[in-house]
């Protein structure tokens, strides 16, 4: 069954997947502009771990709030995971939001539970959207964790302690954009190219994956400081 599953993970796989798995680096950056497919190929990768590894594996998927991450990066594992049979194979336990499969666990949980990024090690961390971290935050997850870190996020600020991370000897940034993503709609991508000609920051970010730049609205003329 587990060779199946592997099949259709890789069948229907953008390019962040094959990333992910090529890259030997500790720290694993992908930095994207909006629907490049991050999130949904990084959890892709993830259940495919899980059919791989020989060794008990714990993975942590993690975003700044539990609504947040509910909203998006559970979301689409219960999605995957229902469509290639692993989810019937394996014990999701909706109270804990962790799923165990074959000796391996993969868990969800929100970086403003201080008890859980304090909490016990794991092999493989997940920072989904990791922009939204503190950067106290994601010292905490990282020395916890054996092996390595994924992050991926829009670069939409002009200054983030990710971009220094990026700078690291072992770390690897990877980007992408909206033409990445070989199973958009072209009712998406269409609105996506909008932002081209109405306003070309955005479109710089969100539709090229560009890091965000200072520009006049980021300045606030006139400014007084009160002590």
């Amino acid at each position: 069954m587990e060779t199946s599953q592997r099949q259709r993970i890789e069948q229907f796989c953008n390019k962040q997947f094959y990333e992910a798995n090529k890259s030997k680096a500790r720290l694993k950056i992908f930095q994207g502009g909006s629907r490049s497919g991050k999130t949904y190929s990084l959890m892709q990768y993830c259940l495919y771990l899980l059919t791989i590894t020989e060794e008990p594996l714990t993975i942590s998927v993690i975003r700044k709030t539990l609504p947040a991450l509910k909203r998006s990066v559970l979301r689409d594992f219960l999605k995957i995971s229902k469509d290639i049979g692993m989810y019937w194979d394996g014990i999701f336990n909706k109270a804990e939001n962790t799923f165990t499969y074959n000796g391996h666990t993969l868990e969800f949980f929100s970086a403003d539970d201080s008890q859980k990024i304090r909490g016990s090690a794991r092999d493989i961390a997940w920072l989904n959207e990791g922009n939204e971290l503190l950067l106290e935050e994601y010292r905490q997850i990282a020395m916890r964790t054996r092996s390595n870190i994924m992050i991926d996020l829009n670069p939409s600020d002009p200054i983030h302690w990710i971009y220094d991370l990026c700078e690291r000897d072992d770390a690897e940034l990877f980007t992408s954009t909206y033409k990445d993503n070989k199973f958009l709609n072209q009712d998406i991508i269409s609105e996506i190219e909008r932002m081209k000609d109405r306003d070309k920051d955005l479109w710089n970010v969100f539709g090229l994956g560009q890091k965000a730049v200072f520009i006049k609205r980021h300045i606030f003329n006139n400014c007084h400081f009160i002590y």
